[in-house]
């Protein structure tokens, strides 16, 4: 492995990084050792020391290049190293020492338009010397630049267009102080951030070739006053390893964190999150770097102050709103002081360390995490379900539902909680009451599968909030609430010659993953039944051809995504067989979809649906809660395959129909940063229940809802039609309680305290809990179906619920305050 260094002379140095052969006890500087006799360190599957070791480091001198002029900044492109410097070029390195001198470029050669469809290419004067900060994207195919003069602009080279021609530039509209950029592979988005404090975040259009503004991080008046003001510039940003997070810092202090299209999730900009006596102070203190650890469970900084104070380490505890996707700040901080002295003054630097806990649905958006709020950390789990106590005597795949209970409410004193998402009256009955609950379930995960196997990457929950699996860097476990006992593989090889790629799940008793076979060298997809011991062979394997990306499940189907952008579909059967049940895997289907993604990392979401668009006549399937639909999220824009019927349906042999095709897809959201849909059926609410929810961040919520006709009993006539209506919310949602129209979420609250000493210093945390919270929008449907016939019928299916009261009250108000304050008469009010 090598690593450049820059340095004052113009010069880039290469340095070779090894493990130091010469240094015994295995090449380690430090080797766990557990009683009497040390342990052999482990090797992983790159051939690198596991993480119980600490192995010896040497670094010798490569070679080094040296330029004409000072460099500004440099990054790693494939196997070349791109370095800008302030003349205006781009040169070209190879890794071992070597200068591509054709595929250099220079600023001045590069024509720069609006979009690539225009001709009216203007070269780049000497205004915009150089480079201040690249970023390069292999899913966009080119670079984002911030230039001196504070112009933003997106260069695609000549290699990645495939033609022999120059490369070309795209002005980023409406920037003219750009000061630090932050790409986002995954969506596929441009964050730029600006001396007035604020950030501008773009997207491609593919059709023009244009940089349009997706949306904007700008602090508001509420959260706090002239932000770009007092904070300053900002300084840096970081996407999440995940991609569903921007952390920002400003150049005067504070740190805010944004989901994927802005909604904010964190801002330390005031309130208690600065509790120095000086007023005047933002915490955390300027920072100057910035790095996400593994998973996204870590944010390292770097910051700088000057203080005559003394300093210590500090710790503080908390927990903050996650992401999505999502992020949710733990609070484990730790600062490390260096002391230098600058003219009397002493001047601390301070690696500062943010523990955060997610979303589950971040990295493994399947079926059953969208039924709860269902957040992971990198050692414990926090679940605060929406129908645990409710709806799991409906399951009959826990044999033990009674005495689960009874156990779930002794585990209360640990801080676990239920709430509930009931189905039918049920829901009626116990839904108010778990609605509000704020406690958590509490999950510590096992120390032993921790200790080889941290972080945790992936982590899944049944629909009934009972069970629950987590897979890290090699195997996986799995939970019951119920016995409150992990179950571990009994084979650590068996543990160690499986990796997880992409996605855990489960479906009734059985986990399903998609894995990577080590011993074997193969992807494969296997289902292990909770009920027996956690070992090979009662797992049941099948090889795919291609590494699994995405993985999720709909009734008795199975669907993948897979690195070659082909989703795969299979039919699930269990088999009552003894001692063990086994699952019997067969493929349905295979789609390619190479045509619609631009990237196979693009895709967030996968998953089969029941719903149909107001182009399907629902009048060929009146009763039919198969898979009509395929939804797939695509950098946020959310594409829908339906079935074409069209044709005659071939049947094959045995009398089995063959698989409908999908017709091409259509565009039903952009910007959405998660869905949410269900496979319940409730006729007394079923506008609710065939409704789709979408989270779209800083673009609030929609809902696509039917609308059905008012004489249902001329069928010739019935077409069922939907409305995408959108709305805003106080929350970052996590999860929706269809029958109850609720939407769940999770804040960080801060507590502000008072120190028993004087002796702290003024980046002291506060202390910070986790708490969930709750939005109910249905009189916001309401006033937005225009109070008509379908808003009517939502509300006769609503009048049941315990808030309904409140709502009708808050309808009033929005009726009578729209009323007064419009000129002419509103029709329909």
């Amino acid at each position: 492995m090598s690593v450049p260094d820059k340095t004052q002379q113009n010069a880039v140095v290469f340095i070779k990084v090894e493990v130091d052969t010469s240094v015994k006890n295995h090449h380690c500087l430090y080797v766990m050792q557990e009683g009497k006799t040390p342990i052999t360190p482990k090797i992983n599957i790159n051939g690198i020391l596991d993480s119980d070791s600490v192995p010896a480091i040497k670094m010798t001198y490569m070679a080094h290049v040296s330029l004409q002029s000072h460099i500004s900044c440099f990054l790693s492109v494939r196997d070349e190293l791109v370095v800008a410097t302030i003349d205006g070029c781009l040169n070209r390195l190879r890794w071992s020492g070597n200068k591509n001198e054709k595929a250099t470029l220079h600023l001045n050669d590069i024509p720069v338009s609006a979009d690539l469809q225009q001709f009216r290419a203007t070269r780049l004067s000497s205004g915009n010397s150089h480079v201040c900060e690249m970023e390069y994207s292999p899913t966009l195919g080119g670079y984002s630049m911030v230039l001196s003069s504070g112009r933003a602009v997106f260069v695609i080279p000549p290699s990645s267009r495939g033609e022999k021609t120059n490369a070309h530039g795209v002005w980023a509209q409406e920037v003219n102080d750009a000061a630090t950029v932050a790409v986002n592979h995954r969506y596929r988005l441009i964050a730029f951030g600006c001396f007035s404090g604020d950030g501008i975040v773009y997207h491609l259009d593919e059709a023009v070739g244009a940089l349009e503004i997706s949306h904007r991080l700008v602090i508001s008046s509420k959260e706090f006053p002239d932000a770009g003001l007092i904070a300053g510039p900002v300084t840096c940003m970081k996407w999440t390893p995940d991609g569903t997070a921007l952390a920002l810092a400003w150049k005067n202090g504070g740190l805010s964190l944004w989901s994927v299209f802005g909604s904010l999730l964190l801002c330390t900009l005031g309130g208690d999150y600065s509790t120095s006596t000086d007023s005047g102070s933002l915490y955390p203190p300027p920072i100057v770097s910035m790095e996400w650890g593994l998973e996204g469970y870590h944010l390292w900084m770097v910051s700088k102050n000057n203080s005559s104070q003394g300093t210590q380490n500090s710790y503080s505890q908390g927990d903050v709103d996650p992401e999505d996707n999502r992020q949710a700040e733990e609070g484990n901080q730790e600062i490390i002081d260096d002391k230098r002295q600058d003219s009397g003054r002493r001047s601390c630097t301070q690696l500062l360390q943010f523990q955060f806990v997610k979303s589950a649905l971040t990295v493994n958006p399947c079926m059953s995490n969208h039924e709860h709020v269902f957040l992971q950390g990198e050692d414990k789990l926090y679940m605060s379900t929406g129908d645990t106590m409710s709806r799991s005597s409906m399951h009959h795949h826990h044999s033990h539902n009674h005495s689960q209970h009874q156990k779930a409410n002794d585990a209360a004193s640990t801080g676990s909680c239920s709430s509930s998402n009931s189905s039918g009256s049920s829901s009626i009955n116990m839904g108010a009451g778990y609605i509000g609950n704020k406690q958590w379930q509490v999950i510590p995960i096992s120390h032993s599968y921790l200790a080889s196997n941290w972080p945790i990457r992936y982590a899944s929950v049944d629909r009934a909030g009972q069970c629950v699996a987590v897979a890290g860097k090699t195997g996986f476990a799995h939970y019951a609430l119920f016995s409150r006992k992990w179950k571990l593989f009994g084979n650590e090889t068996q543990e160690r010659d499986m990796v997880v790629s992409g996605g855990i799940t489960w479906w009734k008793d059985f986990v399903c993953l998609a894995c990577f076979n080590i011993q074997g060298q193969r992807d494969e997809i296997r289902c292990y039944p909770r009920t027996a011991k956690l070992d090979n062979t009662f797992a049941q394997v099948l090889r795919v051809q291609s590494q699994v990306l995405l993985l999720n499940t709909f009734r008795d189907m199975l669907i993948t995504f897979c690195a070659d952008s082909h989703v795969a579909m299979f039919s699930l059967e269990r088999k009552n067989v003894q001692p063990n049940p086994t699952v019997q895997i067969t493929k349905v289907q295979e789609i390619s979809l190479t045509s619609f993604i631009p990237h196979p990392l693009c895709v967030a979401g996968l998953t089969l649906t029941s719903l149909m668009s107001e182009s399907v006549n629902p009048k060929l399937h009146p009763s039919s809660k198969e898979a009509e639909s395929m939804l797939v999220s695509v950098s946020g824009k959310l594409l829908m395959f339906q079935r074409d019927r069209s044709g005659p349906q071939i049947k094959e042999e045995k009398n089995k129909h063959r698989p409908v095709p999908f017709c091409n897809p259509s565009v039903v959201a952009t910007s959405v940063e998660n869905l949410w849909t269900t496979t319940r059926a409730n006729v007394g609410k079923i506008q609710l229940m065939e409704a789709m929810w979408l989270g779209c961040g800083s673009h609030g919520m929609k809902v696509w809802l039917p609308l059905f006709p008012r004489d249902e009993g001329k069928a010739h006539n019935f077409m069922s039609r939907r409305i995408m209506l959108p709305f805003r919310v106080d929350i970052y949602p996590l999860a929706v309680l269809f029958e109850d129209a609720v939407i769940l979420g999770a804040a960080c609250d801060v507590v502000s305290y008072t120190f028993s000493s004087s002796s702290h210093i003024n980046t002291d945390m506060p202390f910070c809990t986790l708490e969930r919270t709750k939005a109910q929008p249905l009189h916001d449907l309401l006033f937005l179906l225009s109070l008509g016939v379908n808003a009517l019928d939502l509300a006769r299916s609503c009048k049941e619920l315990t808030y309904f009261p409140h709502v009708l009250e808050l309808l009033l108000h929005e009726v009578l305050e729209a009323e007064a304050t419009s000129k002419e008469p509103i029709p329909g009010q």
